[in-house]
């Protein structure tokens, strides 16, 4: 508000204040606000409290409001400064510290170094005593977990306490962690030898072990113990057992151990987990270990004798740096995992060569995740074995056990250093944070095959399709059953994703089916706090959940419009994602009155298509602001032929009114029963109704209240074939839907649809979407809302005709025939999420008509193409529309297919046609801040002469400082520099750089954002909002103008501005929707060029023959400085001392 200097308002309430205490001139302005008065008609508070509604309604509240502060009431331009009454009214006399109130409500706080106050933890005020005897309290009475965290603060503490190993070890023994007690046992005997209780729990542990005639164990592998004669081997002994402990819970079936040795954890591992069947050691015929103990299986290091996922899980400890090329190992332990089994592995980090010559790599955890990540694994996660302490005695213990020197030195210098390798050892801490660069003795973790795709029916090609929902399964959402299932009826590789498994007592037939449980991905969602950083936010989301990618993801569909904006950041990180969200009937309705009329506004600007069950709800939506042409009417459907009408019999007996419905205010349930009340009279009826809910006891006593329980049947929760029965077994079916006081409202009831599938004549109400389904006086009749008298005189008409149920019975059934039927929805539904092909076809939008022409289609279209179409000259794929992007967005901008922008497509259309790049031999282009859409392409085109740069992307072959560019003199033909310089702050530096590394017949083409003739800028503005409001975005430093033609002067380019209309005809400017853009063309200045756009560019991008014999040289040189485990994005010629080396060729 501080910006402000004047604020109207026309509605009475705290905020006059606030905004008076900003320093707004503030008063009350505009018609009269009839928002209050709604409300208490209305809202659910006041319809709860209807007292309080009247006395509201009796008050004048912006008379008295103007009673009480009439410096309000004047014209905005007479307004005045209310500073001094706003502090008053808003108390600010009264405004206390922090310590004042926490010395108010004796609490005790601190204060962190961010400034923040935080509670004092309880345990801090607590002396080490009395926090052991608070742990001795816990452990007596079995709160084991709340013991052993005590005894985690006096450990960082550095506190010992006799007995405390012991709570520790009975924790442990509570989650059956033998090894971990037995170890918290040996340390209590360690710092108490005389403890006699935990010396006796230590034999009983080791007689258990022996009762249980567990295999015997290797002392080196199996119970590493800290002494000088181990000191060298103990940390990695002791860490590989812990982690592989963890491990073993992960193993099933048959375990492959790759590299197996002596197999010393094999005893030890099938002893403690029943689960796996099978232990194979995979090994050399020869070699360290062969003749100690003969392998299982013998290999030659490159491929595993065993069938595709012949193995359920896998192993390699200490093992791949011995690999000297580790990528194809780790791909073929992959191609022999099953779906979904688990490798774990350890490596060193801090060990001497051993095994010379066979020793090769030391890994940190990103070049692990890398070769995983390449070799096909999903869900990495890597930890360290040890930290600073474990490495500094790591090395103190190698040194004393291996370092050359006496004997008498070696028993000195171990008498004098052991002690304090034990305390190393004892207070090591394990780093969590690789980005903190830690010390780390060495790395262990695990990773799993990927999922099995499922294979999809003729004519899909196997599309995988995402469904999302935000439960599973509801028996009440037969709707979206009915769709899920649909799509794998037509082949479709549907994956359904669901935020909460539901414990429903009766379950839809179709669920156990098709498996759905079992297929389901119960997902959860990162923190809040990662939302501001959609790529994060996704990344944590997709790691959380083992998600590997969505790169072969036809369309994701997600079910209710809530869940949209739940998973909002992973549809901005992924804007080439085609997302088709579904509204069904509170999200379309009541959740504006909720949250506000502009909720959606982020949905609507980023769905490619919005399907609704009405025509109803799709007028609502598009009145908040959809997209009209977004927007499919596509209705829930049933299958006719399971729901087809059997011949009805004459029978004796009550007239039969059904009703299936959840028991909730929408239904309107109590007007239906109140009118079968009224209309039974002199007549031999029954009432019905199937279902469950919240009003269920209401029901039941309005029944009795009205004289009808005798009448009246609840059925309860039914299953399908049950409901089918009693519909079939009906008169008539009735469901008088109203909207609710939320605003709650229904798409179009299923159970309507099923009943008039089965011929069933219908008494609903005119709400929503139903008289899209029923047809008042030819398949039923409809009533207004809550009307009790007109719903009777309807049901008493059917109940006393015959006649008019079978007319209607007829004419119902033929309604759903014709739009209902389940079949024929499913196949557009089909159609719809396969829509979006990369480069395909489509001669009509989905929203407009169900299916589009899936014919593939790779090449420009003819000039006879039809003007609305869309086509993309860089990934040259046709479609009906771009998608809307930017803030506000801007409609047809973003291809959806490659995620091209109108800048990016402008570009490619002037390199192609009017440059020689892509035919010019040897180039080398240097492409800062590359887009995604474009490197593809000009990977492709250009082979190893391309490179690309970023100071934060790691995606980038090269880290690099646009203003200090560690390239020689020189070093490009060409570089792209697209959208960079308004985020650098010196861009004049920057300029120079890329004018230096140029050659002299190279050329540069920059793009940035423009507005008007002078750049605007000021660097000492550092407030993300005031960057966005003047300069577009909060990482932009300046807007330019068209002198940055000068800047680029000042560095020494000679510069040609390009325009898109002088490139492009006008018909291909709407066609590729390319904008008004403008391109600098710069050219270092020893040279004279001619304007235009084919000079501006063709000579400066071909003419590099005469560089070939020197570009074979540096080629050769190359592959000294190549290794075979170059990275695939690495450019040889992207390091300064490489350059350096070649630059005399």
């Amino acid at each position: 508000m501080r910006q402000f200097e004047f604020a109207t308002s026309n509605n009475p309430g705290s905020h006059f204040a606030y905004a008076a205490y900003c320093g707004c001139k503030m008063s009350f302005n505009g018609p009269r606000c009839e928002t209050l008065e709604a409300e208490l008609d209305t809202h659910p508070l006041y319809i709860r409290y209807p007292d309080l509604a009247k006395t509201l309604k009796q008050r004048d509240q912006i008379e008295e409001f103007r009673t009480r502060f009439p410096f309000f009431f004047v014209e905005p331009k007479d307004a005045t400064i209310q500073v001094d009454w706003a502090r008053q009214a808003l108390g600010e006399d009264n405004k206390k510290r922090p310590e004042e109130i926490a010395d108010l409500f004796e609490w005790k706080i601190r204060r962190l170094p961010s400034g923040r106050w935080m509670p004092v933890d309880k345990n801090d005020t607590l002396t080490s005593e009395e926090l052991f005897a608070k742990a001795t309290a816990r452990s007596i009475v079995g709160r084991h977990k709340e013991a052993l965290a005590l005894t985690e603060v006096l450990k960082s503490r550095q506190a010992r306490f006799k007995d405390m190993g012991i709570i520790r070890s009975k924790y442990f023994l509570s989650v059956n962690d033998i090894h971990a007690a037995r170890e918290a046992l040996r340390q209590e005997l360690r710092d108490f030898p005389d403890n006699a209780q935990a010396a006796a729990m230590l034999r009983k542990l080791d007689g258990d072990a022996q009762a249980r005639q567990a295999p015997p164990r290797d002392e080196a592998f199996l119970d590493p113990r800290p002494s000088p004669e181990f000191a060298d081997l103990y940390l990695v002994r002791k860490g590989i057992l812990e982690r592989l402990d963890r491990a073993i819970p992960l193993f099933s079936g048959t375990l492959l151990d790759v590299g197996c040795g002596q197999m010393p954890y094999r005893d030890h591992i099938l002893a403690h987990n029943p689960k796996i069947t099978r232990y194979v050691g995979l090994d050399f015929a020869s070699g360290k270990y062969a003749e100690r103990k003969k392998p299982d299986l013998t290999w030659d290091g490159r491929v595993i004798p065993l069938p595709d996922g012949g193995a359920d899980c896998a192993m390699a400890t200490e093992v791949l740096e011995h690999c000297p090329d580790p990528l194809p190992v780790l791909t073929e332990i992959r191609r022999v995992l099953a779906p979904g089994g688990c490798l774990f592995f350890t490596v060193p980090f801090l060990w001497p060569i051993h095994d010379a010559p066979h020793d090769h790599y030391r890994y940190t955890p990103y070049a692990l995740e890398r070769l995983l990540a390449e070799a096909g694994f999903e869900d990495v996660r890597i930890q360290a074995l040890g930290g600073w302490n474990a490495a500094l005695a790591q090395m103190i213990g190698l040194w004393l056990r291996r370092a050359p020197m006496s004997v008498q030195a070696r028993e000195q210098l171990t008498r004098d250093l052991f002690p304090f390798y034990e305390e190393l050892v004892r207070t090591d801490a394990v780093p969590t944070d690789f980005t903190k660069n830690p010390m780390v003795t060495g790395l262990s973790g695990t990773a799993k095959a990927p999922l099995a795709r499922r294979t999809a029916g003729p004519g899909t090609g196997g599309r995988r399709v995402v469904v999302v929902t935000d439960q599973f399964p509801v028996l009440s959402q037969t709707f979206i059953l009915d769709q899920m299932t649909g799509l794998i009826d037509r082949g479709l590789a549907v994956e359904h994703w669901s935020m909460q498994r539901m414990d429903e007592p009766v379950v839809h037939e179709n669920v156990g089916r098709y498996g759905l449980i079992e297929k389901t991905r119960y997902i959860s969602l990162p923190p809040e706090s990662l939302r501001g950083s959609p790529h994060k936010w996704t990344e944590r989301f997709l790691r959380d959940n083992g998600i590997a990618d969505l790169d072969d993801v036809a369309a994701v569909q997600v079910h209710f419009g809530p869940n949209f904006l739940k998973l909002e950041p992973l549809f901005t990180a992924h804007p080439g994602l085609f997302a088709v969200v579904s509204f069904h009937g509170y999200d379309g309705s009541a959740t504006f009155r909720v949250k506000g009329p502009d909720v959606y506004a982020g949905l609507f600007a980023r769905a490619d298509m919005i399907t609704t069950p009405s025509g109803y709800m799709k007028d609502a939506l598009a009145r908040h602001g959809c997209p009209p042409d977004k927007i499919a009417v596509h209705h829930y459907g049933k299958d006719t032929t399971a729901f087809a009408p059997a011949p009805r019999e004459k029978r004796s007996g009550p007239v039969r009114v059904l009703s299936v419905a959840r028991f909730v205010e929408k239904k309107g349930l109590e007007y239906s029963l109140a009118a079968f009340a009224t209309a039974q009279a002199g007549f031999e009826a029954q009432y019905r109704i199937v279902g469950y809910g919240p009003l269920e006891k209401d029901l039941a006593a309005l029944a009795r209240t009205l004289g009808v329980a005798d009448k009246v049947v609840f059925l309860g929760q039914l299953t399908n074939d049950a409901v089918r029965r009693e519909m079939a077994s009906a008169d008539m079916f009735v469901l008088t839907s109203v909207t609710a006081a939320n605003g709650d409202q229904e798409g179009v009831p299923v159970s309507l649809i099923e009943a008039q599938a089965l011929g069933l004549p219908v008494v609903s109400s005119r709400h929503a979407g139903i008289p899209e389904l029923v047809i008042h006086g030819g398949t039923g009749f409809l009533a207004e809302e809550r009307n009790v008298e007109e719903i009777a005189g309807y049901l008493r008409a059917l109940i006393k005709n015959p006649a008019i149920r079978a007319a209607f019975s007829a004419n119902a059934r033929n309604r759903v025939l014709r739009e209902f039927d389940l079949a024929s929805l499913n196949d557009a539904l089909a159609g719809y999420l396969l829509h979006r092909g990369a480069g395909r076809n489509a001669d009509a939008h989905p929203a407009d008509q169900g299916h589009a022409d899936e014919t593939a289609s790779r090449d420009e279209p003819g000039p006879d193409a039809q003007d609305r179409a869309r086509y993309c000259p860089i990934c040259r794929g046709r479609q009906v529309r771009f998608r809307s992007f930017g803030n506000p967005p801007r409609p047809d901008a973003l291809c959806p297919d490659c995620t091209s922008l109108e800048r990016h497509r402008a570009l490619w259309v002037f390199l192609e046609r009017h440059t020689s790049l892509f035919s010019s031999p040897h180039l080398r282009m240097l492409h800062f801040a590359p887009e995604a859409c474009l490197e593809k392409r000009f990977r492709q085109a250009l082979g190893k002469g391309y490179l690309t740069a970023d100071l934060l992307d790691p995606r980038a072959d090269v880290r690099a400082d646009i203003t200090n560019l560690r390239f020689l003199d020189a070093s490009f033909d060409a570089i792209l520099c697209s959208h960079v310089l308004e985020h650098v702050p010196d861009d004049r530096a920057a300029m120079r750089e890329l004018h230096r590394v140029l050659d002299a017949d190279g050329v540069a083409i920059v793009m940035v954002p423009l507005k008007g003739e002078t750049t605007e800028e000021d660097l000492s503005i550092t407030d993300p909002e005031e960057r966005t409001r003047r300069y577009g975005q909060s990482d932009h430093v300046r807007y330019y103008g068209m002198d940055i033609v000068d800047r680029l002067r000042d560095a020494g380019f000679t510069v040609t501005c390009i325009e898109t209309a002088d490139v492009c005809a006008p018909k291909d400017i709407e066609r590729m929707r390319l904008g008004a853009n403008r391109m600098f063309v710069c050219r270092k200045g020893g040279r004279r060029r001619t304007a235009g756009p084919a000079s501006a560019s063709g000579d400066a991008l071909s003419g590099h023959a005469g560089r070939e014999t020197r570009a074979r040289d540096l080629r050769a040189t190359a592959k000294h400085w190549s290794g075979s485990r170059a990275a695939p994005r690495t450019r040889w010629w992207m390091h300064p001392a490489i350059l350096r080396h070649v630059n005399a060729l």
